[in-house]
């Protein structure tokens, strides 16, 4: 079926309806709105009256229950409950306004990450902020090994700037793994921009199987409570 999700940060175009579009539609506008208050110069007046139509559309959707993935991890059976949750992580999910988002594409046993940060992500001028360069990769790493399944997290993380990253340019992030021992991968990348690479990535990641994950969790959970 064209909506079977084939693993996770997978999500068929068919899979989201209803809610759950409606939240990635919600989410887009928040982005564009998260843009220009980062680059406005308006005015207090203006100003003001975004915050009252802000504090209106937060109070709307306050009282509705909400879940973080901790919340649903237990619940979730197959791929389509995790996808619901896979939509919303930080740098790839649609429904998650903070993310850029960035697209994930399986390159054979390689994978390709391509992404666009805007100016909510700046560091220094005209530039992407190093800490979200840094992410581009783990998340890029993270899929990696998710279609290779060896699901896992990640245990070492090491990245050579080599010039800087542009904002409004479309990024491309090639990864591969170059090692497997047991249950470690030792994985590299090149980030490009306009075909010039400006950071290269290593990585260590460790596999962790499902039940142990949920045993993770479930832990985390009882320690809190």
């Amino acid at each position: 079926m064209n909506d079977a999700p084939k693993h996770y940060w997978d999500i068929p175009p068919a899979l989201p309806s209803g809610a759950w579009a409606a939240k990635r539609k919600l989410a887009a506008k928040l982005r564009e709105l998260a843009e220009i208050v980062v680059t406005t110069d308006a005015p207090e007046e203006d100003l003001a009256m975004a915050i009252e139509a802000a504090d209106e559309v937060r109070r709307a959707l306050a009282s509705h229950p909400r879940r973080t993935f901790k919340d649903g991890f237990s619940s979730c059976k197959d791929p389509r409950d995790f996808a619901v949750f896979a939509d919303r992580t930080a740098l790839t999910g649609e429904s998650n306004p903070i993310s850029p988002p960035m697209r994930l594409v399986k390159d054979g046993t390689n994978a390709v990450g391509l992404v666009t940060f805007g100016p909510s992500y700046e560091g220094i001028p005209g530039c992407v902020h190093g800490g979200f360069v840094a992410a581009a990769f783990d998340q890029v790493f993270g899929y990696l090994q998710v279609i290779n399944d060896r699901g896992g997290v990640t245990a070492a993380l090491d990245v050579r700037y080599r010039r800087p990253t542009p904002m409004n340019v479309e990024l491309r992030v090639e990864a591969t793994t170059t090692e497997v021992n047991g249950k470690r991968s030792v994985v590299a990348a090149k980030m490009h921009a306009n075909g010039v690479v400006t950071a290269e990535a290593t990585g260590t990641f460790v596999e962790i199987d499902p039940v142990r994950m949920k045993a993770i969790v479930e832990a985390q959970s009882k320690e809190e409570g």
